[in-house]
């Protein structure tokens, strides 16, 4: 190869050229296949050990998943299993990545049509306001009559926003 990766001065090695940083980013690349062929190599072997990686929402990991968790112990207790705490969007990116074999979030991860999403159960929101508020007599109880009001909720990023979000857009109202 002609190109030079490396900045060096002497014998010590100072940083890395452009052409070195878009080698490094191939190479990250080609590990990141090889491990991924690793793991799928694995799951068609009769080995029941491992690592199984989840991504999942705090919610999920406080409410959800502690009697799943330990049901899944008792069958598979060679599997190490490995949870990674992140917002929906975070965990996304684990599991487009490799850095994550299941996501398991509130909401639709992607749309991505490389990641398979299957529904887990449902959730409903519910408005709850003071006995005297306006909103008590509203009828019909819309979006447009809620938006009128301050809203407290979920943040940007957090489960359950964006649909909150993309209801009110409907009704062409703002959250």
């Amino acid at each position: 190869m002609a190109s030079k990766f490396f900045i060096r001065r002497g014998k010590r090695l100072l940083g890395m050229t452009e052409p070195g940083k878009a080698l490094l980013i191939i190479a990250e690349r080609i590990l990141n296949e090889a491990s991924n062929v690793r793991r799928l190599a694995d799951l068609f072997t009769n080995d029941t050990s491992g690592v199984l990686t989840i991504a999942t929402t705090h919610t999920q990991a406080r409410y959800s998943l502690p009697a799943v968790i330990k049901a899944f112990r008792e069958l598979f207790p060679e599997v190490r299993l490995e949870l990674i705490q992140g917002t929906p969007q975070e965990i996304d990116v684990l599991l487009q990545n490799g850095g994550a074999d299941i996501g398991i979030a509130s909401e639709r991860l992607s749309s991505d049509p490389l990641l398979v999403a299957f529904p887990w159960f449902r959730w409903h929101h519910s408005l709850l306001v003071p006995q005297d508020h306006p909103l008590v007599k509203a009828s019909p109880l819309t979006l447009e009559s809620i938006a009128h009001w301050p809203l407290i909720t979920y943040r940007q990023g957090i489960t359950g926003r964006s649909r909150i979000d993309e209801a009110f857009c409907s009704q062409g109202a703002d959250t």
